[in-house]
């Protein structure tokens, strides 16, 4: 079964599954927080932007990812398989703004 682009996102196993995403906060052009919801967690994503002096722009990308059910049992695992999707996510926007920093926090505790 194919994905539908607008509700749909497709795991690394190649299983689709919904999410819903909600505004928080947006403070346009600096801000933008968003709370996820997919099948494995429920997610507070935070998009930060700082105009530098030279005229680029820092963009800083966190994730709080709280882990459903018996998943929370694989959190070292499910955190590095999330960083490394921030990270290569992080690495396209870089071509459009200066990378910062890349952070993941698991149940509220910021790192």
């Amino acid at each position: 079964m194919a994905c539908s682009p607008s509700a749909d996102v497709r795991g690394a196993d190649g299983a689709c599954g919904r999410f819903e995403l909600s505004v928080v906060e947006a403070s346009p052009p600096t801000r933008l927080v968003m709370d996820v919801r997919t099948p494995i967690a429920q997610s507070r994503v935070t998009h930060d932007f700082v105009g530098l002096p030279d005229g680029r722009t820092s963009y800083t990308k966190r994730v709080e990812a709280n882990y459903r059910g018996w998943l929370r049992l694989f959190v070292p695992s499910l955190d590095r398989i999330i960083i490394g999707a921030v990270r290569r996510e992080v690495a396209r926007a870089g071509e459009y703004a200066e990378l910062s920093v890349v952070e993941v926090a698991r149940d509220g505790d910021p790192r």
